[in-house]
């Protein structure tokens, strides 16, 4: 039986992704210290309506973890329930929110809609093939 990976050995023995999670993770801070001095300096609006935004979507993501604090098992019909009705929600959110604005946008980068919608399939095929990257860079180690 292996020991459980952990994040210091994970790091150490996949380098790359480490760096590239750090890279990451550096310029994210960059950019909230840029949005914290425009606030500050410029009086700059948009980033704090952003960071409301995230707050408000963290604390309903927080709310809505709170029950698995408490129920320990679950029915399979009510799991399978929670998991349909989560499934659903995620996929309208990513039509409505995300692939038909994102058509949209991309039509202003082409002529056709054929060629703007297929542009899109393309980034949500490159996405596909990213998470099977990761989850195979990964495995069931973590």
């Amino acid at each position: 039986m292996s020991k459980p990976m952990t994040v210091a050995r994970y790091a150490k023995e996949h380098r790359g992704w480490f760096y590239g999670c750090l890279l990451l993770f550096a310029l994210v801070a960059f950019f909230c210290l840029k949005a914290i001095y425009d606030m500050t300096v410029y009086g700059a609006k948009a980033p704090l309506y952003a960071f409301t935004a995230g707050m408000v979507g963290f604390g309903a993501t927080a709310l809505g973890s709170l029950p698995g604090f408490y129920f320990h098992k679950l029915s399979d019909k009510a799991e399978d329930w929670m998991l349909g009705s989560s499934a659903g929600m995620m996929l309208a959110a990513a039509i409505f929110s995300l692939l038909l604005p994102s058509i949209d946008a991309s039509e202003k980068l082409f002529t056709s809609e054929l060629a703007a919608t297929l542009w899109v399939l393309f980034g949500v095929f490159l996405g596909v093939v990213f998470l099977l990257i990761i989850n195979g860079a990964c495995g069931s180690d973590l």
